[in-house]
């Protein structure tokens, strides 16, 4: 009962946004009790479709985006910007739905690999299969679906691998597409470096896997003038660079 009630405050768009992230909560404690865990499986394919849900751009976070993009700041910048003399942020950017629904999904997929990854690919993949010319297409929720991908990489990086080569050519598209929007170019930049961080080190038969990968985030580096997806795209370059430092990968 409790499950159910935190799936509906957790979906449930007309609720206090405080109440959603305190539902959100729930399913991270909840995979920490191990008596519960036979609950959530039972719920796990409307849980994951919920998260799916909550993890689509609302018309205030994609505006706020642009503003700090034509004012030519950063994330970064922006928080520093918002922080009080002691340092402590005023914003709320990293507690929104979004986030903390991409969170529970990394959370559960360390729990649930294969049954999060059951449950979720009908979603993605309908959502990354949709023609960009056609009437259902909504880049916000191909967005979605690539940060649930990558929000997986850690806990179901065995069960990705066979999706590994499919995915990144699908994805790199996605952020080599100067057309796109740039938020949707920016989560693939990540989605590429999780792909690469997690997965693509557990196949040996990643050399496309990686060549396709970095020349979209190298083409995110040098061909954008956006300054939110330059930022996204040199840090996941860093973070390769850095992982790839302590790997036997090349």
């Amino acid at each position: 009962a409790i499950g159910e009630l935190a799936l509906e405050a957790t979906v449930n768009a007309e609720i206090d946004t405080r109440v959603r992230q305190e539902a959100l909560e729930y399913w991270y404690a909840a995979t920490l009790v191990p008596e519960l865990n036979s609950t959530i499986e039972a719920l796990l394919p409307r849980v994951v479709g919920g998260l799916l849900s909550c993890m689509v751009f609302s018309d205030d976070e994609v505006a706020k985006v642009d503003e700090r993009d034509a004012q030519g700041l950063t994330d970064h910048d922006a928080k520093k910007l918002l922080a009080d003399d002691d340092g402590d942020e005023k914003s709320d950017d990293d507690r929104t739905i979004r986030r903390a629904a991409a969170g529970v999904l990394d959370q559960l997929a360390e729990g649930f690999g294969s049954h999060v990854l059951t449950g979720s690919l009908p979603h993605i993949q309908d959502a990354l299969s949709r023609p960009q010319n056609g009437a259902s297409y909504n880049w916000r929720e191909t967005e979605a679906a690539v940060l649930a991908l990558g929000a997986m990489t850690t806990g179901a990086a065995s069960e990705l691998v066979p999706f590994c080569s499919q995915v990144v050519e699908k994805i790199s598209g996605f952020a080599a597409d100067a057309s796109q929007p740039v938020l949707l170019r920016a989560i693939s930049v990540w989605t590429l470096q999780r792909i690469l961080v997690d997965v693509a080190v557990q196949d040996n038969a990643i050399e496309g896997v990686i060549s396709a990968s970095v020349a979209a985030i190298l083409a995110c580096m040098t061909q954008s003038e956006s300054v939110h997806l330059t930022f996204a795209a040199t840090t996941a370059m860093t973070t390769i660079i850095e992982t790839s430092a302590g790997s036997e990968t090349p």
